[in-house]
């Protein structure tokens, strides 16, 4: 039985993660709120922001208990290293919550993608348009998108070109950032990040066009279509809760395998130095040339 604490979780959060949590074996949450609740448990799930998790790991004094970062994106590369050689001095495991890759619709393009059924993939539409949170940056939006086309070209572009509009007085990022990717083989991808949604839960999709067929996944309907033949076909799936036990499965599998937190980083890592590229590219206003490599 994986024994899993939360830190700095919002009382709405804690409720869906409880939730989630109950439709796998081996896997509880425990109810606590102090440090000292931290001591009968073997795995951490860090809630608060980046800033947040020393001192949390310090709270809870962390010995070999397993880490997940829940919100990864947020993080500078300078703020991961710390985090990283702790858990690794004391053979902890460390996992991030690649939250995109665990969505049931993103997960369901994939699958056709890598069964072949899509052939190579050519283009890659994908647009999130969120309301304000306490974490909320167009950074975090893009970042957490860079990551999707890196997964499902698996390997990162050859060229970046970005630009923004709108701004945020909580943020040095402007409110809406859209970036051109262009892969090996004539791939490309248009990502488009943006706050500011009037109300809501916010909006995403996510469209891939192949050399043999095309994918589309909408959140808001619950909706998945792949088209083959010219004929789709289409299933519903509610995410959020779908999402979370997916996540919390491979967290479960990390812990067993103790994966090692330098190669589960990894491609974190180069995706956050992705999200500097394209704040270069918002400053210079041009296109900048990668090495396109496997993540």
């Amino acid at each position: 039985m994986l024994r899993l604490a939360l830190s700095d979780a919002e009382p709405a959060f804690a409720a869906e993660i409880t939730q989630a949590a109950k439709r796998l074996r081996d896997l509880t949450i425990l109810d606590t709120a102090e440090p000292a609740g931290f001591k009968d448990c073997d795995a951490i799930l860090l809630a608060g922001p980046p800033q947040s998790w020393m001192a949390a790991l310090d709270r809870a004094d962390v010995r070999d208990q397993a880490i997940l970062l829940w919100h990864p994106f947020a993080a500078s590369r300078e703020q991961l290293e710390p985090i990283i050689a702790r858990c690794r001095a004391v053979r902890s495991v460390l996992f991030p919550g690649f939250l995109l890759r665990y969505r049931p619709s993103n997960a369901a393009v994939k699958t056709a993608l890598d069964a072949g059924q899509l052939g190579l993939p050519g283009l890659l539409r994908a647009h999130h348009w969120q309301p304000a949170q306490p974490l909320g940056s167009s950074r975090v939006l893009i970042t957490q998108l860079l990551d999707l086309a890196v997964w499902m070209f698996g390997r990162t572009p050859t060229q970046l070109f970005a630009t923004a509009g709108g701004t945020r007085d909580d943020s040095p990022w402007p409110d809406h950032v859209q970036v051109h990717l262009g892969f090996p083989d004539d791939g490309m991808a248009l990502l488009s990040a943006k706050y500011g949604l009037p109300g809501g839960t916010g909006y995403a999709t996510v469209s891939l066009i192949g050399s043999r067929g095309a994918a589309y996944a909408d959140d808001q309907s619950q909706m998945q279509v792949v088209y083959r033949d010219a004929r789709p076909a289409a299933r519903h799936d509610a995410e959020r809760i779908p999402t979370l036990v997916t996540l919390l499965k491979e967290f479960q599998h990390a812990v067993k395998e103790r994966r090692d937190p330098v190669a589960v980083f990894s491609s974190l890592q180069t995706v956050l130095s992705l999200t500097d590229h394209v704040q270069t590219s918002l400053e210079v206003r041009q296109s900048i040339s990668l090495k396109g490599q496997s993540p």
